[in-house]
């Protein structure tokens, strides 16, 4: 995970950020500290013994990604060979970043529903707080389905909704 990180991120504080983001979710997971702190350390050590210090002057600030619609792997390797020879005649590095109509079309939903909502065999409770009326209650059908069903008038949890609300 630290080596992927390490890839994403264009610069040491990038890095280091998400370095943060890690070990706060590792500790809330019950990882040791220790075991999170030398695993950073070793991983910090052996980066930094890899990467000599180069004569170039190329600053990772000065990547420029340019995003581009992803066709099919051979044209993929195309653009970032043509780019590539580009970066140099330029003196400017120029990273592709190729992205998936398929992706962007799952990702656009109507309606974001927390994932509890979609799953079955689930114990669930209904609580008020204007009258300390709890129901608790189990479904095997979907728990968005048993929600709605409740919520008719014809249904308990339904009829003190409606009778507390009149009064």
């Amino acid at each position: 995970m630290l080596q992927l990180t390490f890839r994403l991120s264009s610069t040491w504080v990038h890095f280091s950020v998400e370095c943060d983001r890690m070990k706060e979710t590792f500790l809330k997971f019950k990882y040791p500290q220790h075991l999170i702190d030398s695993t950073v350390s070793i991983f910090l050590t052996s980066m930094i013994r890899e990467q000599p210090l180069s004569s170039k002057n190329h600053d990772k600030t000065s990547v420029v990604r340019i995003v581009l619609p992803f066709k099919d792997q051979k044209s993929a390797d195309g653009v970032r060979k043509h780019l590539k020879n580009l970066s140099h005649k330029i003196g400017q590095e120029l990273q592709p970043v190729f992205t998936s109509k398929k992706i962007e079309s799952q990702l656009k939903t109507c309606e974001q529903k927390p994932t509890i909502v979609s799953q079955q065999n689930v114990f669930y409770k209904f609580e008020r707080a204007m009258c300390d009326a709890c129901y608790v209650g189990f479904t095997q059908r979907h728990l968005h389905q048993r929600i709605e069903q409740h919520k008719r008038p014809s249904s308990s949890v339904g009829k003190h909704i409606i009778f507390h609300s009149e009064s």
